[in-house]
């Protein structure tokens, strides 16, 4: 690398190397943000499909749309089986409210079977922060 002289800092012409330390300081969390967290819920399975809902909540309200990222993660519960999961999925909490909400499609598989559970997890979120990303979908057995 060269470097060339400039205001701030001196170049010596007879040093062959040198050590720069470099703060990172510009990525801290914005003052301000509202944070937002997920709660987990229970559906009965029943002919062709059920909906599960879980909700997003924010800390306060804010002036702009958020954004939130999320992914499902089996558990005793199998997508494309018990239900349709993804590993890109998007909400959105519109200016002005503090809750929103992820709809996920539960199946009836027809088997008689235990309760079973699925992770839903938030990824990331623009404009918020996330205080609690992780929560339980449990789909009750109908059979």
């Amino acid at each position: 690398m060269t470097v060339n002289a400039g205001d701030g800092y001196t170049i010596s012409s007879t040093a062959g190397s040198g050590l720069v330390s470099v703060a990172d300081n510009d990525d801290g969390t914005p003052p301000n943000l509202p944070s937002v967290s997920i709660a987990g819920n229970v559906v009965t399975e029943s002919a062709p499909f059920s909906l599960l809902e879980f909700r997003l909540t924010l800390s306060q309200a804010s002036d702009e749309n958020i954004t939130v990222y999320y992914e499902t993660r089996e558990g005793t519960a199998q997508n494309h089986l018990d239900y349709q999961g993804t590993s890109s999925g998007r909400a959105v909490i519109y200016a002005g409210r503090t809750s929103g909400a992820i709809i996920v499609n539960v199946r009836d598989d027809h088997r008689v079977e235990q309760d079973e559970t699925f992770e839903l997890v938030l990824r990331r979120a623009d404009g918020a922060v996330i205080a609690d990303g992780k929560t339980t979908g449990t789909i009750k057995d109908n059979d």
